[in-house]
């Protein structure tokens, strides 16, 4: 098979085809609240929840959630936290950024 060729069939695995990239959440609210929406950095509506919810949607990445150094309290569940259910790539909760915080 002639370099070009070979290039371009490797190439044709690639083109299209669906992948996700690893992603960090930050936790900048102490609510136990999911509004629905996507993931906006600093906007102060990244709840637990809700970047539980996210990290699960993007499934075969190795994930990660932080806290925010702002996001000090306590997180008070009204209902079961959503069961992490990416196993292939996983998820890493780190709780060491903000200062006083536990999970």
């Amino acid at each position: 098979m002639k370099p070009i060729k070979l290039c371009l069939f490797i190439l044709s695995f690639f083109i299209g085809a669906p992948f996700a990239l690893a992603a960090t959440y930050v936790v900048d609210n102490m609510a136990d609240t999911d509004n629905g929406a996507g993931y906006f950095a600093a906007d102060g509506n990244n709840t637990l929840r809700k970047c539980i919810r996210l990290a699960n949607a993007s499934a075969g990445v190795a994930d990660i959630i932080n806290f925010s150094a702002a996001a000090v309290g306590t997180i008070t569940l009204t209902s079961a936290l959503p069961a992490l259910s990416d196993l292939t790539g996983g998820l890493t909760i780190d709780g060491g950024v903000a200062i006083g915080s536990y999970v």
